[in-house]
């Protein structure tokens, strides 16, 4: 079976771009896939992509500058998502040259997966392959493809938002991880770790009243954004810069706990997955994927209010958790061999509406549930 995988079209198909989930998503389904025995041809910027996939280039990397107006990795600082932006001309030439490429290389009986759902919109969908919103993490989706969701919080979110009906070509599969990337760390564990967008939704407002009520414990923040409105009000706040590959694994696995407080109704919120692989727990909301990521007591605690982020906090300087303990859980539910699977059958069971006599609902091969 051939995969068509989309790139993202303002960034790159790079570890490169490690801040970005959806970029990480592109980069980490190849080897992922492949392992599953699928051919995969990818479309993106630049000729980089990541070994085990056939690389097909729709736009160059000085074409993509110029249409942005800057390096999207000149500024490792800076937020680069406010580019993701159907309407702008990267996007519309990047849509316009996709098309054809599409049309002229998928087959009836290929999968085209949409990893940026509207960002792919305007050149995705005239061939003749099946179309697959893979791992959707936004706000909205298309009405007529079939769609692979992130967490089941946001599958109802997005079906309570359109009011529409549920389809039997619709899955919940997690996100997923190169697990070598990430190891538990040693130490030294004192101090409090966050790692996102500096943003007020993010929850920042409560990593500071956090750092009030603790003058005692070190609180640093990494990320792409402005750090200067959260930074200069608590001498224990501290800022760290952005971080990429390894450098997130040392950074995370030293930490006593990851904070992560958003107020956002986070699709998955990859972060806490990330520390739980390097032995540490994470403190989050009660909201949103958190409350099937996240089991209070063993790889972290989802909190309510100030008093319960700070009594997490003080569990955790009480050595309650077991840091193997919370990355086994992790690569229980989130490692290649785990999700490759889900996505491998979520692909039989589409490839049943075009192959094997076109059964589709009443194909005689049980995709997830096993024949004796």
């Amino acid at each position: 079976m051939r995969l068509h995988l989309l790139g993202i079209p303002h960034t790159r198909s790079t570890l490169a771009f490690s801040h970005c989930a959806f970029t990480q998503k592109v980069v980490k389904f190849i080897p992922m896939m492949k392992a599953q025995g699928f051919d995969i041809v990818h479309y993106g910027v630049g000729e980089e992509c990541p070994p085990g996939a056939e690389n097909v280039l729709v736009l160059d990397v000085k074409r993509q500058e110029e249409l942005l107006g800057f390096d999207p990795l000149g500024d490792k600082k800076a937020f680069v998502g406010n580019a993701a932006d159907i309407g702008n001309p990267l996007y519309q030439e990047f849509n316009a040259r996709l098309e054809p490429l599409l049309r002229a290389a998928v087959a009836p009986e290929d999968i085209v997966c949409f990893p940026f759902g509207y960002g792919h919109a305007g050149g995705g969908r005239s061939h003749a392959g099946i179309v697959v919103e893979s791992g959707i993490g936004y706000p909205d989706a298309l009405p007529e493809t079939f769609k692979i969701y992130e967490s089941n919080a946001w599958a109802a979110w997005h079906a309570g938002r359109h009011q529409r009906p549920g389809s039997q070509y619709e899955w919940v599969i997690p996100n997923y991880f190169d697990t070598s990337e990430w190891a538990v760390g040693a130490g030294p564990r004192n101090y409090l770790a966050y790692l996102g967008r500096l943003t007020e939704i993010k929850g920042l407002p409560t990593i500071l009243a956090i750092a009030e009520k603790r003058p005692d414990l070190q609180i640093f923040l990494a990320g792409q954004g402005d750090p200067g409105p959260w930074l200069g009000r608590h001498p224990n706040v501290g800022y760290v810069g952005p971080l990429t590959g390894r450098e997130r694994s040392s950074f995370l696995g030293g930490a006593l706990a990851l904070l992560a407080p958003s107020a956002y109704v986070e699709p998955f919120c990859g972060v806490t997955v990330e520390a739980n692989l390097c032995g540490t727990p994470a403190f989050t909301t009660n909201f949103g994927a958190f409350q099937e990521t996240i089991v209070p007591g063993v790889n972290g605690y989802r909190c309510h209010t100030l008093g319960d982020f700070l009594g997490a906090i003080r569990r955790a300087e009480a050595g309650h958790f077991n840091p193997q303990a919370i990355r086994a859980l992790a690569e229980s539910r989130y490692s290649f061999p785990v999700v490759g699977r889900q996505y491998r059958a979520a692909f039989e069971q589409l490839s049943d509406l075009r192959s094997n006599g076109a059964l589709g609902w009443y194909s005689p091969q049980g995709r997830h549930v096993p024949f004796p």
